[in-house]
């Protein structure tokens, strides 16, 4: 099994990337993200948007995100290109997302 950096196991295989340890930084990611944006998160971990205007690019949603995926595209092989990702979120809603995702799952 992988290791963390404190030496626990992560419960993913040995691969040639450390999921288990991109997984936790992405989380601490994301709660820094929370905190810069006032920011709050239900018991599952998934961030609550206050309502607004999710196609705006002055939203907060937007703005969360923009900084997440620039995160996510310096650490991480993607299937897209950034501004894939960062158009897909300004043209549909989360609901449209979350339903893509879950059938390409």
């Amino acid at each position: 099994m992988e290791l963390d950096r404190e030496g626990l196991p992560t419960g993913y295989f040995i691969r040639e990337v450390n999921e288990g340890l991109f997984f936790k930084d992405r989380d601490e990611y994301e709660a820094t993200l929370r905190a810069e944006f006032g920011l709050t998160a239900d018991e599952e971990g998934h961030t609550i948007f206050p309502e607004e205007e999710f196609t705006k690019d002055d939203s907060i949603y937007n703005k969360y995100h923009d900084k997440l995926d620039e995160w996510l595209d310096s650490r991480c092989n993607r299937r897209y290109v950034l501004q894939y990702y960062k158009d897909r979120r300004r043209y549909l809603s989360p609901k449209t997302i979350q339903a893509q995702n879950r059938i390409q799952r």
